[in-house]
Formats: C-alpha cells, sequence, structure tokens
C-alpha cells in the first residue's frame, strides 16, 4: 500500500498491515500519536481485521474475560475510530462461535459501552460457558459495564428471535429490563408455538440449577413439551412462580396461580386456583397440589415419566366420565 505522513499524524491507502502472525489489517486508514499508545488514534471506514482474541488482548495488554477469549477467530469489517482502550466501531464481526452486527461505542479501561447487536447465529452457550444454553439469534440494544458475568451491570431492550435452551427452541422473545451478574431482572414476553407468555421478576440462568421468581400472565404453556403429559395439553394461568432447577425431575419451590383453565383433547376444563410445592431430590420428592377441583401430595422416587400416568388420574379424579384411564 501507500503510506504518506509522519509517525504523528500516518495516512495508510490500501493498506496491508500485519502485526506478529495473529493480526492482520487491510484498507484505507488514517493512524495519528504512534509513538504515544495512551493518545493513539485510528481511523478507517472500511476496514478489514483479523485477529486471534487471546494474542490480540496480549497485545494491547488486556485482562481479557474468558467470555471474550472463547470467540477465538475473529474478522471484523467496518469502520472504526479511537485507540486501543478507547473506540467506536460500526460493522460485521464474525467469529469461532458465530457472526454478529455491531453499533459500539466501548470503553476498556472501565469496561463500560453502549451498543446495538444484531446477530442471526450465536452460540451463547460456549461464549459464556453455560451448558444448558445453546445458539440464539438477537436484535437489542445494550449499555452498562462489565464484560463477563461476574462484572455485568447492564441494559438491555429488543427482541430475540429465538434461543436454544434445554434441547428446545424457543422463539419470538422481547425483552425489556437490566442484567446483573448473569440475573435478568425486567419484563420479557414470547409468542412461541408451545408457550405464549410474559413476565415481570428475575431469571438466573447462570447456574446449574437456573431460578426463577416471577409474576406471569400465562396464555398458553404446552405441558407436553415439559413432559407432564404425552398429549398436547394447553394450560393457561396467572400466578406467582419461585423455584429452581435445570429439569422437571430437580425443580424445587412454589407456584401459586389463579384463573387456571386447561385445553385438553378438544375440552375446556376450569380448575381455578392452584398451589403446587416440591421438595426434596430425586431419591426422595414431595409434591403437593391444591387446588378448587382436587388435592393430591405424591412422596417418594419418581421422574417426570410417571407424570402422565399421574396426570390422567388427576383429569380422572376432576371428570371420570370425559377422562376415562
Amino acid at each position: 500500500g501507500k503510506v504518506t505522513g509522519y509517525t504523528k499524524d500516518l495516512k495508510i491507502e490500501n493498506g496491508q498491515i500485519s502485526i506478529g502472525q495473529h493480526t492482520t489489517f487491510a484498507g484505507d486508514a488514517q493512524v495519528k500519536n504512534i509513538p504515544y499508545t495512551d493518545n493513539l488514534n485510528i481511523q478507517f471506514t472500511n476496514g478489514q481485521v483479523s485477529t486471534i482474541a487471546k494474542k490480540f488482548s496480549a497485545f494491547i495488554d488486556w485482562n481479557a474475560p474468558e467470555e471474550f477469549l472463547r470467540l477465538d477467530k475473529i474478522k471484523y469489517n467496518g469502520s472504526f475510530n479511537g485507540g486501543l482502550q478507547k473506540f467506536v466501531n460500526k460493522g460485521l464481526i464474525e467469529t469461532s462461535l458465530g457472526n454478529c452486527d455491531v453499533d459500539l461505542d466501548l470503553d476498556l479501561t472501565d469496561e463500560s459501552y453502549e451498543a446495538v447487536l444484531v446477530s442471526d447465529n450465536l452460540n451463547l452457550g460456549k461464549m459464556l460457558a453455560v451448558n444448558h444454553l445453546g445458539t440464539t439469534a438477537f436484535d437489542l440494544a445494550i449499555n452498562g459495564q462489565g464484560l463477563n458475568l461476574q462484572k455485568l451491570k447492564s441494559g438491555i431492550k429488543g427482541n430475540i428471535a429465538f434461543v436454544e435452551y434445554n434441547d428446545y427452541r424457543y422463539t419470538d422473545i422481547a425483552v425489556n429490563g437490566a442484567v446483573i451478574q448473569g440475573i435478568f431482572d425486567g419484563l420479557f414476553t414470547i409468542e412461541d408455538e408451545n408457550y405464549n407468555f410474559s413476565f415481570t421478576g428475575n431469571v438466573d440462568a447462570t447456574q446449574e440449577e437456573p431460578s426463577l421468581k416471577i409474576e406471569t400472565d400465562v396464555q398458553k404453556i404446552n405441558l407436553k413439551t415439559l413432559g407432564i403429559d404425552t398429549k398436547d395439553a394447553l394450560i393457561s394461568f396467572k400466578g406467582g412462580l419461585d423455584f429452581s432447577g435445570s429439569n422437571i425431575d430437580n425443580t424445587i419451590g412454589t407456584i401459586n396461580l389463579t384463573d387456571v383453565a386447561l385445553i385438553r383433547e378438544g375440552r375446556n376444563i376450569n380448575l381455578g386456583k392452584i398451589n403446587l410445592t416440591a421438595k426434596g431430590n430425586i431419591q426422595n420428592r414431595e409434591l403437593t397440589l391444591n387446588s378448587d377441583v382436587a388435592n393430591l401430595k405424591v412422596y417418594g422416587s419418581y421422574t417426570s415419566k410417571d407424570f402422565p400416568s399421574i396426570f390422567d388420574q388427576l383429569l380422572h379424579g376432576i371428570n371420570p366420565d370425559s377422562f376415562p384411564l
């Protein structure tokens, strides 16, 4: 390429620049104050940068969080204005875990940022090292501080086209709230094929057994997708949920519901109020159900595979003619 100017103010045209064996730049750029890294300024509008997360963070002397290092190979196409610690950029980032369009204002000295992030395929589970979390697609506006889950304090608003969690792909999600140390607190709505509801409260999905403490208005949840029934059974309700667990077999906590209604095999059943409490572990479980139409207690060792038969017996007790055993 062509380089003109002085070290304090260089102009690069059609440049091809390599830093070691890990970082390359291609395009037009203007670089100011090269001898003074604290005041270094780099500007380009249509540049291409390729790097490796671990080696790049070492080069700029940044103690990068593991979440960034897991991105591994990174390619960036777009604009950039700033130094090594503070900058704004707009473009497409391609990584080993997926791609993301970014419009970002970032200050690494205090890890503060304001950004719009759009992705159609990012493996968030691998990036955050959360086993039950998979790939996601989203269009989100965020602003806050902290670049790992332990330090994260960020406002978040936007739409999630899908997110994979516990081997199920949830779709059509909207969020408006805050994420503090990996815990979401705010308004959440979903209009999935099997899940249609909204809630306010907090969700912690950072642990092996996620926790939930919310007030919710559920238009539809298909109990078949939860393993509670063998047939499509759509339940709706309002109420509060306070429980933790990675699956239905190790969940503990309480659920207090009103206006509970069930549609199963074309039949509508009004169940009124329901209080459900789950205690213990898979070897010694205690499940207590109190409702306007029936009360039930289940003790011992059982799993969700046993629930369909229990559920059938409960429905038979409510309406024997409609639900024969």
